[in-house]
């Protein structure tokens, strides 16, 4: 198998392979551990800010489980995120900051397949336009969605029920103790916002264009099964740079 890998780590210039394969080693990574072998990397998008992808801190390591049991090097690298509740003025213009940032990370560095780590409803676009743009055989997994809380009785999520509450306080309906109740349980866990808004909308084109594996958009992020998706998505991207199936192909 012709690897792209092999640019970098097989180079004709000896001086240049040399410095590759000592960076390499410098970072833990021996070259009898990856040379040959499909390099994956995994584009990890969470941070202590953004609550709706911060589960990949725990996912990407069943990526990188999946990535090994299935004979390939998994590789973790971070790029921006977009955590919505916190940028000014708006997270938007970010979406195509990040998807410069995903593009220019994959065609720069010894990647022959990209797992992508994403959620909320930034992350996810940027990242496939980033990917489209490379053309290396790619899919993507979400942290998914977060859990439902409960106030007075009802069940309640952030993302909707918000805006009918704020409302109900700047009426007067909602006391200041029971405004801070509900602050503290709308977010109950991470993940993505649990509606029928633009996050979910974006993981399940995505799976729809054949870039995340099928019935992986909708798991919740505190499910059992998203690990073992993440898992599966390891695995099976290893056998897409065999296959050279490409987001060309697929969308």
């Amino acid at each position: 198998m012709n690897l792209r890998s092999g640019e970098w780590f097989n180079h004709q210039s000896v001086e240049t392979r040399f410095q590759h394969l000592s960076a390499m080693r410098a970072n833990g990574h021996a070259p009898e551990s990856f040379l040959g072998k499909p390099i994956i990397g995994i584009f990890n998008s969470w941070s202590d800010l953004n609550s709706c992808n911060a589960p990949h801190k725990e996912l990407v390591e069943f990526v990188k489980r999946g990535v090994l049991m299935n004979g390939g090097y998994p590789i973790e690298v971070h790029t921006i995120t977009t955590p919505s509740d916190f940028m000014k003025p708006s997270d938007l213009p970010y979406r195509n900051l990040m998807a410069m940032d995903v593009e220019e990370t994959i065609r720069s560095q010894p990647f022959d397949g990209v797992v992508l780590l994403c959620e909320c409803d930034k992350t996810t676009p940027a990242q496939l336009m980033g990917a489209a743009s490379c053309d290396l055989p790619t899919l993507q997994l979400a942290a998914g969605h977060r859990a439902s809380g409960v106030f007075r009785g009802k069940t309640v999520n952030y993302g909707t029920d918000l805006w009918k509450y704020m409302d109900d306080y700047k009426a007067g309906l909602l006391s200041e103790e029971e405004l801070s109740q509900l602050e503290k349980c709308i977010s109950c866990t991470q993940g993505g916002c649990p509606v029928m808004g633009t996050a979910s909308t974006m993981k399940s084109i995505s799976e729809m264009l054949g870039m995340m594996l099928p019935g992986t958009s909708g798991i919740p992020a505190v499910h059992a099964r998203r690990k073992t998706a993440a898992e599966e998505t390891g695995k099976r991207i290893v056998d897409m740079v065999r296959e050279n199936l490409t987001p060309s192909r697929l969308m």
